[in-house]
């Protein structure tokens, strides 16, 4: 305790001081009672201003708050000072100052002559209103400091060690109610916190298409969301417990059954698909999964779960199943091979039809090119040329092509058309996608039906030869008669007779 003491000390309090004793001690019970009924908390602090001033009987008493960040007190509240200063004015926080003193070593301290002060210098503060001593004590409860309670005063009287225990008991009041006040603060916080937490759980649940439930550790359900009523027409009752599977159809209830059970048995996850059946008595596909949460020890306490509506998703991917099977009979029908090449890789997909053309092993692995090294050398330049084309940003992103395959199976030779199209995307291709399809019969029928009208054609040259030349000897007969009769030669030569 930092104290300047009177030069001679009474042994014994007169009357009057210990009435006035007795006052401040009565001062620190009321304001108790005022810090109990929840004032505003800058009233609080007014008012302790106010009962430090009387019970000392000064002009000035002040509380003085950290700032934050920078070695200076702010005066927070105070009592006897010029307007304008309280919440502006500022002192400094180091060992200097008397009140930068008692905050940093929580030791109370008395000035009773600041003109003659060696300790300390007098804050600008106080020398502008002519203080002549001054009282400071911690404000503190059981958190951390909160500032200083001081009092001040101009006349040149003293203050005592009991002037101490009095404003250290009303800055102790103090710390307390500040410390009731903060906590009362921090629970509306996190009430409000808790209030908004709820109402975006609430307004999530609203808006989320999942309707969630909860089921105990034994599997049995203890709460449904007031959706699922609605949706299935069913009481809270018929849902809970182990009555919910009746609410799904009656082929898909052995299955969802199964794997509850078997979930619950186990403390896996449960996740299956199965339909509902709608309170107007529809039904519609829904997906409906489950996550144990445990405690400490890693027993279950209570299973979360949501039932989600999948019907659009499930229509489209029955409608999608259907057109693929539909697509898949076309293609054998046609005898048509899919590949599938993708540039960011080098790979290609390939399916059975095409590898069985290319004589490629089915869990092979193939590379773009190995899958043209599979075309006739003598082809490889065109088709190449033609994917070219096909990856132009200028194009329309078609390919079609026809070329020879050298089966590597047997060497043998097929010839095949193939189709696609091309993806790309910012100029650089990314994708072709097409069928293939063996045309060697057509091919062989091609070369047979050329090769059968060549043949006709030379028989037709050969007959039209001969009937030219049947008619130039016809030609010259008639002449070579003209001329004997013109000369009188009747009789006709036997090599010359027809």
């Amino acid at each position: 305790m930092t104290i300047e003491t009177p030069a001679k000390a009474s042994p014994l309090l007169p009357v009057p001081e210990l009435e006035r004793r007795l006052a401040q001690q009565a001062l620190i019970a009321e304001f108790g009672r005022f810090a109990l009924k929840n004032p505003p908390f800058q009233a609080m602090l007014d008012e302790a201003c106010r009962i430090a001033a009387d019970g000392l009987e000064v002009d000035f008493a002040k509380v003085l708050e950290p700032l934050p960040g920078e070695n200076a007190l702010l005066l927070r509240a105070g009592i006897g000072w010029k307007p304008g200063l309280v919440g502006r004015a500022r002192i400094g926080a180091d060992l200097e100052s008397p009140a930068g003193y008692a905050f940093r070593t929580a030791e109370p301290v008395i000035s009773n002559h600041l003109s003659d002060e060696k300790r300390f210098r007098t804050p600008k503060l106080m020398a502008d209103h002519g203080v002549k001593r001054a009282i400071n004590v911690i404000i503190q409860g059981e958190s951390d400091a909160f500032g200083v309670l001081e009092a001040d005063s101009r006349d040149p009287g003293a203050f005592s060690p009991h002037d101490i225990h009095f404003l250290q008991a009303l800055a102790n009041t103090l710390g307390v109610a500040i410390d009731k006040e903060r906590s009362r603060l921090e629970i509306e916080r996190l009430g409000a916190e808790l209030a908004e937490r709820e109402a975006h759980l609430q307004r999530a649940v609203a808006l989320n298409p999942q309707v969630p439930w909860t089921a105990n550790a034994e599997g049995r359900t203890v709460d449904v969301n007031e959706r699922w009523l609605a949706l299935t027409g069913l009481t809270r009752e018929e849902v809970l417990g182990e009555s919910w599977v009746q609410a799904s159809h009656c082929d898909d209830r052995p299955a969802v059954g199964k794997a509850w059970a078997d979930a619950v048995e186990n403390g896996g996850f449960y996740d299956i698909e199965h339909r509902v059946r709608l309170a107007e008595g529809s039904h519609r596909w829904m997906r409906s999964h489950a996550r144990p949460w445990r405690d400490a020890q890693g027993r279950i306490v209570l299973w979360y779960g949501a039932t989600e509506d999948i019907h659009g998703r499930k229509l489209a991917e029955q409608r999608v199943a259907q057109s693929e099977e539909r697509l898949a009979v076309a293609i054998n029908a046609a005898a048509l091979g899919l590949y599938d090449y993708d540039v960011a890789s080098g790979r290609v997909e390939l399916d059975a039809r095409v590898r069985e053309i290319w004589g490629i092993e089915t869990e092979e692995s193939v590379s773009f090119a190995a899958f043209v090294g599979g075309v006739h050398p003598e082809d490889q330049t065109a088709m190449q040329a033609k994917i070219d084309r096909a990856f132009s940003p200028q194009g329309d992103g078609r390919y079609a092509a026809e070329y020879r395959v050298l089966r590597r199976s047997d060497g043998a030779t097929r010839w095949v058309a193939a189709t696609g199209r091309a993806a790309v995307e910012k100029g650089r291709p990314v994708r072709l996608v097409g069928i293939v399809q063996d045309i060697s019969a057509r091919v062989a029928a091609e070369e047979r039906l050329r090769a059968a009208l060549a043949d006709k054609d030379l028989l037709a040259r050969e007959i039209d030869h001969r009937i030219k030349n049947s008619l130039s000897m016809v030609g010259g007969l008639l002449l070579l008669e003209t001329r004997r009769e013109k000369i009188g030669l009747r009789d006709t030569p036997e090599h010359l007779s027809w």
